[in-house]
């Protein structure tokens, strides 16, 4: 059997009970389910059959379920999407509603014979469950998910949307749920159990050791799960294992060609391995999305042709309808590029209309100044920045306390930690001021806090660890840390230019 891309509609439902309609959509996700773990189908649930083409399925299920004597009978029909011409037929009977799982479970196998079971038999989870996803409120649609478990315990499916729909409370929202499963956990079926020993590791933070090995595990169960192709590409560029990577994430791509975060996600694996040229043939083919097109000016500039990276990044700044973001995009642009006497000069000589646009432009100049070690032009900046609006922002008032930073490392600490910015901000500001104000080995301890927190898996924390310890004098432990190329998305981010010019200095890409 040869691997295949299917998408299955939702069932025609013909029974002469008047309740059975949610059978419409909980018979294909039973199957759609069952699937997820074959080793020669993809599925895909849809509503229209018209998405097959936008999915690249090659196949669309076609469901049928009838009253025959008493017993429940489907038909399943499989149609090649491009000619419409019927492949495979197959036909199963419940001979009750209690058995209508086991049925389906057994119509997977006819259909992929490596094909997995639903994680439950009991059709009132089911039914719970296929209600759940028609509700439209989230705290009604997670009781509902809560009533399925209750119906059936060893639910791992359920179990699963409850701790996503858990995850963003921390801890002590999901720890009760994540205890359940725990209990459970060795009577769900292979892949039910293995999606939610990932999603355990991911939530408890365990090493990444740990995780990969949980995303590899879910890997071999289901090969053709597009979110373990995802993080399985990842894991292999992260780790320099380009052709790993790119393998991994081709495949997921030809198995959702109309998936643009999966291209995206090839694309920066590709330029983390300096294969640039690959990368921007895939974020030229997304020339209307910005971030895309931010990307693909930043990976033209690693190719090292400045003029076409230039033309590229104009043509997304002419897409910007306000005059001062303009101007600012046009400036940062410029230092990204590597022209910072322009980058400041436009900044300078631009009149901007806002406040808050004029002060967000003086806390970028700010930065650059700082990073040329022009303390004087910083400090002359960052105040302009701060007389830019009768209520500073935050961004103006980082940028007046990194040009602080001149003092001693120890006395810059405790001011920093004094301030009354967002407590989560202090160890960035820490770090990035530490390190523009040339106190590089109280820099490299707060990124190593950083790289220790993120494992390495954070490119630019990467970055300016290595580049904090070879400013130290450092330089055998700096080049210890593989130092990769990374996209810029928002050219306005205040810190991008640091990052991106250690990391373009550390890999031998400055031009």
């Amino acid at each position: 059997m040869t691997l295949r891309r299917m998408v299955i509609a939702p069932a025609n439902v013909l029974m002469s009970d008047p309740n059975a309609d949610w059978m419409k959509i909980g018979v294909p996700l039973v199957l759609q389910q069952d699937l997820m773990s074959s080793q020669y189908t993809s599925p895909a649930m849809v509503n229209d059959e018209t998405a097959a083409a936008q999915v690249g399925a090659q196949d669309i299920l076609r469901l049928k379920l009838e009253d025959r004597q008493g017993k429940i009978h489907i038909g399943a029909t499989v149609v090649d999407a491009k000619t419409q011409k019927t492949t495979i037929t197959q036909d199963v009977e419940a001979s009750s509603i209690g058995n209508l799982i086991p049925t389906l479970d057994k119509l997977a196998k006819e259909l992929d014979p490596t094909a997995g079971e639903f994680s439950t038999k009991n059709v009132d989870a089911l039914k719970l469950l296929t209600s759940a996803g028609s509700e439209q409120h989230p705290q009604e649609r997670f009781e509902i998910i809560k009533k399925a478990v209750a119906a059936d315990p060893n639910f791992g499916m359920a179990y699963f949307l409850l701790l996503e729909m858990e995850a963003q409370g921390g801890p002590n929202v999901y720890k009760d749920t994540l205890a359940q499963v725990n209990s459970h956990m060795a009577n769900f079926p292979p892949y039910e159990r293995a999606r939610l020993q990932l999603l355990q590791e991911q939530l408890t933070r365990a090493p990444l050791k740990q995780r990969t090995s949980a995303v590899e595990a879910l890997h071999k169960i289901a090969p053709n799960d597009l979110d373990a192709l995802s993080m399985i590409g990842s894991l292999h560029f992260l780790n320099g294992d380009a052709d790993g990577g790119a393998e991994a994430l081709n495949k997921a791509v030809r198995l959702n060609p109309g998936n643009a975060n999966l291209k995206a996600q090839l694309a920066e694996g590709l330029v983390q391995n300096k294969k640039f040229a690959d990368a921007e043939k895939i974020l030229a083919g997304f020339d209307k999305d910005p971030t895309a097109m931010a990307e693909l000016a930043t990976v033209i500039l690693l190719e090292g042709d400045v003029k076409r990276a230039s033309d590229t990044a104009d043509k997304l700044i002419a897409t910007v309808q306000q005059p001062d973001y303009q101007a600012l995009l046009r400036a940062t642009w410029s230092e990204l590029a590597g022209d910072r006497a322009k980058a400041v000069g436009l900044v300078e000589s631009t009149k901007f209309a806002q406040p808050q646009a004029l002060g967000m432009a003086m806390s970028e100049a700010t930065v650059w100044q700082l990073m040329a070690k022009d303390i004087a032009g910083a400090k002359k900046t960052a105040e302009l920045g701060m007389k830019s609006s009768p209520t500073p922002n935050a961004m103006t008032i980082v940028s007046s306390l990194l040009v602080t930073g001149d003092q001693t490392a120890a006395d810059w600490r405790s001011k920093v930690e004094a301030s009354p910015i967002n407590p989560a901000m202090k160890q960035t500001i820490l770090a990035y001021g530490f390190f523009l104000n040339g106190h590089y080995p109280e820099a490299a301890k707060e990124w190593r806090t950083a790289y220790d927190a993120t494992e390495g898996a954070d490119l630019r924390v990467r970055t300016m660890l290595a580049a904090s310890l070879d400013r130290a004098g450092n330089t055998a432990e700096a080049q210890k840390i593989k130092v990769m190329p990374f996209l810029i998305r928002d050219f306005a981010d205040v810190y991008g230019a640091v990052a991106f010019s250690e990391m373009r200095r550390l890999t031998g890409l400055a031009h």
